[in-house]
């Protein structure tokens, strides 16, 4: 069986991104990469005035970014898969938005585990979707789900 980090790693070669995190319940980061595009001056000028002065880092900004937002949306998207199934929506396999000239891409897994992919949001879309549609159900065996 393919490990999760390797299946990251593959996912980030295949799409333009800036990076892909996959996270628990919790919202702790079990594996993570950076992709080969970056952050605009502009977003990581925004985002480093978030980060505690005093506060050292032991990866890149870029990397640690990349866990907070998976991080910070975790509570929501399982909001959002509670919401969806009392309403008998069924289940919430996918959630997107857009803020501050990123596009953040969410595939859902089982037990509140989920896929973040960060890119631009000038970068199109469609392949990274395709790619997330079947890299989940693969993840979630990996990670035995």
């Amino acid at each position: 069986m393919t490990s999760p980090q390797a299946l990251l790693d593959e996912l980030v070669l295949q799409v333009p991104m800036i990076g892909a995190v996959v996270g628990d319940f919790e919202g702790e980061t079990v594996v993570a990469a950076l992709g080969e595009q970056q952050l605009s001056a502009s977003v990581l000028a925004s985002a480093n005035s978030h980060i505690p002065q005093q506060m050292s880092l032991s990866m890149s900004p870029a990397m640690f970014l990349l866990r907070l937002a998976g991080a910070e949306s975790s509570a929501l998207l399982h909001q959002l898969r509670e919401i969806h199934a009392s309403q008998d929506g069924g289940a919430v396999r996918n959630v997107e938005w857009n803020y501050c000239q990123l596009r953040y891409v969410f595939a859902l897994m089982p037990e509140d585990y989920w896929i973040l992919v960060v890119q631009p949001s000038s970068t199109p879309a469609g392949a990274l979707r395709w790619r997330l549609r079947s890299l989940a159900p693969r993840m979630a065996d990996s990670l035995g789900l």
